[in-house]
């Protein structure tokens, strides 16, 4: 059976006599002289090491704190970096956030036909709810589609095709389908926690 190790780095399983990883190029420690019980205890290390990962760098970058996107936390992660464009936002948490949106819009479309017929008073706070809402969501889906472009290693400035009509509008849907950049680009670390369970 032939002896591996794993990447101080990004944790891929190697051969023992590797120097530097294939999967990121990190040089590789000696482990000749290592037991398994050496490695027993390094994998064990690397494994509470994943568990306490937080996502933040010493640069303040904004990236989703949570390890696996869902409606809930995508949702957190899309208001709460409203005003944040720097970082990165997964291409699962965007979509989730997304998903969000589309079915508040659903209910509040509902609601307002349903109780806008009916009570007066209440369409005009309805109405005050639906207009905040509405000027809320361009402002956290801009910063959103602009941390989704440093994911992919594209600069925000990409953003600005959504003005080119019809051909805009396809070209940034194509963008935000484009998978994640594993490793470190210039918009900061990706959340290597969710990357090391999807590996």
């Amino acid at each position: 059976m032939d002896e591996t190790k794993h990447c101080p780095n990004c944790g891929k399983l190697l051969k023992a006599d590797v120097k530097f990883c294939p999967y990121c190029g990190q040089a590789q420690p000696e482990m000749a002289g290592a037991t398994d019980n050496d490695q027993a205890n390094y994998e064990n290390q690397s494994n509470n090491e994943q568990q306490t990962y937080r996502p933040d760098n010493e640069n303040g970058d904004i990236r989703s704190e949570y390890s696996s996107p869902n409606m809930i936390t995508s949702f957190k992660d899309f208001f709460g970096n409203m005003f944040h464009i720097s970082g990165r936002m997964s291409r699962a948490s965007y979509w989730w956030s997304y998903l969000d949106i589309v079915l508040i819009m659903i209910i509040l479309t509902i609601f307002i036909i349903l109780v806008g017929s009916s009570a007066e008073n209440i369409s005009q706070y309805a109405g005050i709810f639906v207009l905040l809402f509405l000027i809320v969501i361009p402002i956290a889906e801009i910063t959103a589609t602009c941390r989704r472009f440093h994911d992919i290693n594209y600069s925000a400035g990409f953003w600005w095709l959504s003005f080119i009509p019809w051909v805009g509008g396809i070209a940034i849907f194509i963008f935000m389908l484009f998978s994640s950049v594993d490793e470190g680009n210039r918009f900061g670390e990706p959340d290597v926690s969710y990357l090391k369970k999807l590996n």
